[in-house]
């Protein structure tokens, strides 16, 4: 995974450490669903959001 200089102070969403401003960090797409009712049925509509990894989290998620 490619990972980038972080501009800000973040959190790390697999192991809730704190990436501080200068560290290498990357992104990862987690899938959110939502349910949408048409025409009587209910419909799974899933969508993604970009969550922040910290180095060490996108370097063991390489390896898996």
């Amino acid at each position: 995974m490619k990972t980038k200089r972080s501009m800000k102070l973040r959190t790390c969403e697999e192991c809730e450490s704190e990436i501080n401003k200068g560290d290498q960090y990357g992104q990862r797409s987690k899938r959110v669903g939502g349910i949408e009712i048409k025409r009587g049925f209910s419909v799974m509509v899933p969508f993604y959001i970009k969550v922040d990894i910290c180095a060490a989290c996108a370097a063991e998620g390489i390896q898996q």
